[in-house]
């Protein structure tokens, strides 16, 4: 749990000068720097940290605590991480309005891929947002209608990958380079943006937040849309942050500062 005077710092968006960014997700930094505001953080998970009954804690104050299927423990950059082997494996999310997001949002996670060639997803909100992996192994960050932008170099496996999506519009903007962004370890990385469902410009379409089955991490059902009832993830994630806002370019670099 944070203590009161960590929340404190957290709300102020300050930290000592002494305080090196540390980039790592914690109960005692559940945004993973101390210098990053908490108040427009809607999740944070550090994947090990368990309420009483043995959900998957939300370190914000949101209570959007996940509900475990499968998996394992595992040890990651930041200490404990979780492993996906199995379509079964994965942390079923609660449909609240917190999750009924249209941008400005970022996704903050750290990721190792133990599979390539493959469609994964590390997590996915139908139909808002989702961060997944390509069976050519490049990240994709989409509103899970088939538009958004996708990285032109692929991951490799078995190397632990700090990457943050961020889109700086909101629903109805058409998508471009300049509003939606990937970034691997640090660094921005080229993407291409386009629609998998229609022709012309993408763009960042209004969904809904579906009210059951909708949001999972290590996994994305599409409302039991057959294909994706057999796509595993298969790899490890180390830490989870949403956010209901973009973040900074600065805070940005915070985040992957220890990775670096």
């Amino acid at each position: 749990m944070v203590r009161a005077g960590s929340f404190l710092l957290l709300l102020l968006g300050c930290a000592p000068a002494a305080t090196p960014p540390t980039g790592r997700v914690s109960p005692q930094l559940p945004m993973g720097d101390p210098r990053i505001p908490s108040e427009q953080a809607v999740l944070a998970f550090d994947m090990s940290t368990r309420t009483a009954d043995g959900r998957l804690r939300d370190l914000t104050l949101n209570g959007l605590h996940g509900v475990v299927h499968g998996t394992t423990p595992v040890t990651g950059p930041g200490g404990g991480a979780m492993q996906f082997a199995a379509v079964t494996d994965r942390v079923e999310l609660p449909s609240r309005a917190w999750l009924d997001l249209d941008g400005p949002l970022s996704v903050v996670t750290r990721f190792r891929l133990d599979r390539l060639g493959r469609h994964q997803h590390v997590v996915a909100c139908d139909d808002k947002f989702a961060l997944w992996v390509t069976p050519s192994d490049k990240v994709r960050f989409v509103n899970t209608l088939g538009d958004g932008a996708e990285t032109v170099a692929p991951l490799d496996a078995g190397k632990w990958h700090s990457v943050i999506g961020v889109f700086r519009g909101t629903a109805g903007d058409a998508i471009d380079t300049d509003n939606v962004e990937i970034w691997i370890d640090g660094v921005r990385s080229a993407v291409t943006v386009g629609s998998a469902r229609r022709s012309g410009p993408a763009v960042w379409a209004k969904g809904i937040l579906h009210p059951s089955d909708a949001c999972a991490i290590g996994f994305e059902s599409h409302q039991g849309e057959a294909t994706h009832q057999r796509l595993p993830f298969f790899g490890a994630i180390d830490e989870l942050v949403l956010f209901s806002r973009a973040l900074s370019v600065e805070e940005i670099r915070r985040l992957t500062a220890a990775e670096s």
